[in-house]
């Protein structure tokens, strides 16, 4: 999945979840800041039962170019749901945003 959105002077945001692997009933996935401004206090919140980042941090900063891997524990059943990425740009007197996206399905190891 890929989100883009213009943040003007040149600037834009935008996310991919990219499906690393699935290891019933976790699946691990990898976030990553394909815009071009370095965003902190990232935070994923989403129809899951557990969804948290493999370092173990509730929010974390994410450059631009870089990414971080999470996980995520389906509630019932084999069904994706919606993860809401929350983040505030690296600028000054920014607001925190939130993004929608419905990661792709990781393969089963």
């Amino acid at each position: 999945m890929r989100a883009s959105r213009v943040a003007g002077h040149g600037r834009h945001y935008g996310w991919r979840i990219e499906a690393r692997t699935n290891d019933k009933p976790r699946r691990f996935y990898t976030l990553r800041n394909v815009g071009t401004v370095n965003v902190r206090n990232v935070m994923l919140t989403g129809d899951y039962k557990e969804l948290t980042f493999l370092d173990g941090q509730s929010s974390v900063d994410v450059a631009a170019g870089q990414a971080r891997l999470f996980s995520v524990m389906q509630r019932t059943g084999n069904q994706v749901g919606e993860i809401h990425i929350t983040w505030t740009p690296d600028l000054p007197d920014a607001e925190p945003l939130t993004w929608k996206e419905t990661p792709p399905v990781a393969s089963f190891r």
